[in-house]
C-alpha cells in the first residue's frame, strides 16, 4: 500500500486533481475531491504559518494575504472539481 500511495501521490492526475486523466467513474470523482480537499489543507496551512509568524504591528494588512490565498485556493479547487464533475455527466 505504501508504494501504491507514493505512486498515486507523484502522479500528475492527483497533483492537477485530473479524474478524466484516467476513467469518468464515480470513484474518480471522489478522488478528485479528496484531492482538492488536500490542496485545499496544504494552502490553510501555508496561511496558517504565515498568520502566526506575522507578528508585527501591521498585523490588520498582513492577515489579508494569507486569507486570499486560502480563498482563492478554496475557489480554484472547488472550480476544478466541479468543472470536471460536469464535463464527465454531460459529455
Amino acid at each position: 500500500m505504501g508504494k501504491r500511495l507514493l505512486r498515486r501521490l507523484g502522479s500528475k492526475s492527483f497533483i492537477f486533481c485530473d479524474p478524466i486523466a484516467h476513467e469518468t467513474s464515480q470513484k474518480e470523482y471522489f478522488r478528485a475531491g479528496r484531492c482538492a480537499l488536500f490542496w485545499l489543507l496544504l494552502l490553510g496551512s501555508a496561511a496558517t504559518i504565515l498568520i502566526l509568524r506575522s507578528r508585527t504591528t501591521g498585523a490588520g494588512m498582513s492577515l489579508i494575504f494569507p486569507i486570499l490565498i486560502t480563498g482563492l485556493g478554496a475557489i480554484v479547487m472547488f472550480g476544478l472539481t466541479f468543472y470536471h464533475f460536469v464535463v464527465g455527466m454531460f459529455l
